[in-house]
């Protein structure tokens, strides 16, 4: 089954633009959308200026010695057991197990140690990075950015003809790269990077737009939901309203870290394409009611738990 929206990253990192499928109708033109990739690049630029290394990172080089003298004690303990095991701790030799354990034992709290220093300066350099671009330092360039993406998109629905009352949806792309034959999914563990659509019902068409497509879903091809009973994070909140507030207050979603959300249930809406291909479309527990004010989504057949 195939994602609705899947992105193409092997050659643009930051591509948006999701691969063709049987249900696209409306496109932009095409100078429009070279317009919006660049507009987007420049954002990403924007909000990824270098910063002046934290303090953490200037001392500590960024947990790398601790990690690397961890490792090396590690391997040194390890590796007479597996070569003399037979000999290494017989008569008089025995104190080389107090040796070893202990080597092991300091091991494993640098290489802790260097954890807990690389997680905390990631942290500290996404929070100088967040109140750079809020306060002064990215704040001009950003600012910038933000406004021609603005007015791109304004243009985009214009030419897709969005109505202005379409709802807004979060739903899970599957970004991938290609590697040789393989295709490699970047999302994991249930960590997602959502996409914001645009949603609408027209005749017996679903209608959704990502911005520089609109895809007609006719309700028929709609054949049911699989509910996923596991956790899920957002990369980044794309919602004006806070994920505590409002109508997600009831879905007990939870901010981790600076951007990103975490919330319990997600929902697989599988639909049947012309010439018998079947897609899915990926979309989070506090954005499903939304779509079901458009049409109706068939009882689920089948449900999936975190085992």
């Amino acid at each position: 089954m195939k994602n609705l929206f899947s992105i193409n990253r092997t050659e643009d990192t930051h591509s948006v633009r999701p691969d063709s499928t049987p249900f696209d109708a409306e496109h932009i033109d095409s100078a429009l959308e070279e317009q919006l990739r660049q507009a987007s690049d420049a954002a990403f630029e924007a909000f990824d200026q270098p910063l002046t290394p934290p303090r953490g990172r200037q001392a500590g080089g960024h947990g790398s010695w601790q990690l690397g003298l961890g490792l090396l004690l590690t391997i040194i303990a390890i590796v007479p057991v597996f070569l003399w095991r037979d000999t290494l701790f017989s008569g008089d030799r025995a104190y080389f197990a107090w040796i070893l354990l202990a080597l092991l034992i300091a091991g494993g709290v640098l290489v802790s140690w260097a954890y807990r220093i690389q997680k905390k300066t990631m942290m500290q350099e996404t929070r100088e990075r967040q109140e750079a671009n809020a306060s002064g330092q990215n704040a001009a360039a950003v600012e910038t950015a933000m406004k021609e993406m603005t007015r791109l998109q304004r243009q985009a629905r214009a030419q897709l003809h969005v109505p202005d009352d379409a709802l807004e949806l979060d739903v899970f792309p599957f970004v991938y790269e290609k590697k040789g034959d393989r295709t490699v999914g970047l999302d994991r563990n249930g960590r997602f990077q959502s996409l914001l659509v645009l949603a609408w019902r027209q005749g017996n068409d679903l209608c959704l737009s990502d911005g520089t497509c609109n895809l007609r879903i006719p309700t028929e091809a709609i054949r049911g939901r699989v509910t996923c009973d596991r956790p899920f994070v957002v990369d980044m909140w794309l919602k004006e309203e806070r994920p505590s507030e409002g109508r997600f207050k009831p879905y007990h979603l939870k901010k981790t870290g600076l951007l990103a959300v975490k919330g319990r249930t997600w929902y697989c809406v599988m639909l049947g394409a012309p010439g018998g291909d079947s897609y899915e479309l990926l979309i989070p527990c506090y954005d499903l009611p939304q779509l079901e004010k458009l049409v109706s989504i068939p009882e689920p057949d089948a449900r999936t738990e975190d085992k």
